[in-house]
This record gives structure tokens, C-alpha cells and sequence, in this order.
């Protein structure tokens, strides 16, 4: 079985996801659940964490990388405690491309998709489904403030489920949560607030 790690750094920023990782990764991905989301046709969407739109309404530093406090660099785009050197979530090492739930045009002020990539501070199910025998291995995620801010649910090809705590890190925090489960076919990661997937 040949090992494929996604992070996103092919596709170009605003990009809109779904089938796009069918042939490289035999993943499609889709958001659900998502109130405050504009999301075509299920699609997340790619945000540059080195470079948050100054366009978006709601502040977006807490999702840039790296976070200012390393090395005391101002022109790092990430804000919040919680990706400051020395803590568990440090968020030193450039993220680059990550994917969000898109929030819905009114609360950017702009039509999609030409306007800036913003997340929705809401929450919602960001739904991966493979479509060949997968082992997962872990999973990257971005600004998880708060112990009960995420959770993600994993399916086997015998429709066993699987409930994976998720710690919070702070705002802008970073994380490598463990998976380490075979035969998937379905991961979902529920945010009940701001966040975002780094890689996988």
C-alpha cells in the first residue's frame, strides 16, 4: 500500500474541494452541518495561511502561520496564544495552504467566488470518504481552542465507529492528532467553532 500525505499545497488558494484528491489520495471531501457556511455544492475551500485575507471581516490571524511570537518575527501572519513558542499547540513551522469551512457571503460582504477565503467562526462537519481501503495514520488541525471544540469520527469497511478525543491548543494552536486506524472509509471532523485541517 502506497503512503500519500495531502496538504493542500498544489491547489490554489479560494480553490473550492471536493473530488479533486479522488485519483492522488482516493479521498473526496465535502462540508455539512454548516449554518453559517457558504459552501457550493458541499465544497470546502483552501485558505493561505500565509496570508489571511485583509478583506474578511471576521479576524483570520488566528488562522495564519507561523505565529508572530516566533523568533519575534512581525511579519509571521499568526495571532493567539495558543501557537506561541514553548506552548503544546507551537506554531512555529509554516503551515502554508490549509482547508476551512467557507462562511456564507453576507458575512463577508463579498460574492463568491471571487471574494476572499474566510472561515466561518461556526463550525460544522468537514466529511472525508475513501473510496479505496485506507489506513489513516493522522490528521493535522489548526486552531482548536477548546476541549470540546472538536471531535472526529472514524468508520471502518465493517461500520465500526471510532470517537477521537481532540485536545484544545488555544487560538492558533497546531496539533497532530493520531488516528492509527485501518480499512477506513469515512472520517468526519465536527467543529463547533473556528478551525481548520493542515494536512492528513
Amino acid at each position: 500500500m502506497i503512503r500519500t500525505t495531502i496538504d493542500f499545497e498544489e491547489l490554489p488558494t479560494g480553490t473550492y474541494v471536493t473530488t479533486q484528491y479522488l485519483d492522488a489520495a482516493s479521498v473526496q471531501i465535502n462540508v455539512s452541518d454548516a449554518t453559517s457556511a457558504d459552501a457550493p455544492a458541499g465544497a470546502a475551500r483552501i485558505f493561505d495561511s500565509a496570508n489571511p485575507s485583509p478583506d474578511c471581516i471576521l479576524e483570520m490571524t488566528n488562522l495564519g502561520s507561523p505565529n508572530q511570537a516566533c523568533a519575534g518575527d512581525e511579519d509571521f501572519p499568526g495571532l493567539g496564544a495558543g501557537g506561541e513558542p514553548g506552548q503544546a499547540g507551537e506554531n512555529c513551522a509554516a503551515l502554508g495552504k490549509i482547508l476551512i469551512i467557507q462562511v456564507d457571503d453576507e458575512a463577508t460582504n463579498d460574492a463568491q467566488p471571487d471574494g476572499p477565503s474566510c472561515a466561518t467562526p461556526d463550525g460544522g462537519k468537514l466529511n472525508f470518504y475513501f473510496t479505496k481501503i485506507t489506513n489513516l495514520f493522522s490528521i493535522t488541525l489548526l486552531d482548536i481552542r477548546g476541549d470540546d471544540s472538536a471531535t472526529i469520527t472514524v468508520w471502518d469497511d465493517s461500520d465500526t465507529e471510532y470517537n477521537l478525543a481532540v485536545p484544545g491548543r488555544g487560538e492558533n494552536g497546531v496539533q497532530d492528532v493520531p488516528i492509527n486506524l485501518n480499512y477506513v472509509k469515512q472520517m468526519t471532523i465536527q467543529l463547533t467553532g473556528s478551525g481548520a485541517v493542515a494536512g492528513l
